[in-house]
């Protein structure tokens, strides 16, 4: 398990320790790492994107993206409904679970996010949130690659590539979390201030 540093709730919004849990800690990103991370993921990704129509069609990759007014609108409306995609099913996955979810922009971070704020959360429950939309979004936008269509290639590999580098962060999530007690809860203060609760009895 990977040690934190151990932190009293200091604010009001923070909630009192559950029975038989270990007061928490400050759940946090290394925001200079996944950065670094996102951009090598993208990178690999398009080389597996243009190796994988190689495959399929016998020729390079037909990803082929206008500079004109027209190629310009739609490489941006295809980003930004992969990007509310993303957060779309991460809320989806909340609901289905019967958390109240708030959707929002935060300027610090900056991103758009989908979250339980001010309840507890399973840890499981937590994981397979932050896995949904990486998992699903790829499975639909994979098979587009089989047509062969210039057009849809592109925007297949658009999605592709959007949706898996920018996913980044919810793999980092969900390594941590599967280093975490199965108990485990987690707590959204703020889209800055994620509280992790272990149980006070636990196998590492």
């Amino acid at each position: 398990m990977i040690d934190q540093p151990v932190i009293q709730p200091t604010v009001s919004t923070d909630p009192p320790v559950p029975a038989g849990y270990s007061p928490p800690y400050l759940f946090q990103y290394p925001q200079r790492g996944l950065q670094l991370a996102g951009l090598a993921v993208f990178v690999l990704t398009a080389l597996a994107i243009g190796y994988l129509t190689w495959l399929l069609h016998g020729s390079p990759a037909e990803v082929v993206v206008s500079f004109d007014l027209t190629g310009l609108i739609t490489v941006i409306v295809t980003i930004l409904l992969t990007v509310a995609a993303h957060e779309l099913l991460h809320g989806v996955v909340l609901r289905l679970m019967d958390y109240r979810v708030q959707f929002g922009f935060n300027w610090r971070l900056p991103g758009v996010y989908a979250a339980a704020f001010g309840q507890f959360m399973e840890r499981n429950h937590n994981l397979w949130t932050t896995l949904a939309p990486l998992v699903v979004i790829n499975l639909l936008a994979l098979p587009l690659l089989i047509l062969p269509i210039a057009s849809v290639i592109s925007l297949a590999f658009i999605v592709l590539l959007i949706n898996t580098s920018g996913a980044v962060g919810d793999v980092y999530l969900a390594y941590r979390l599967l280093h975490m007690p199965r108990q485990t809860l987690l707590y959204d203060v703020s889209p800055e201030r994620m509280l992790v609760f272990e149980p006070k009895d636990h196998c590492a």
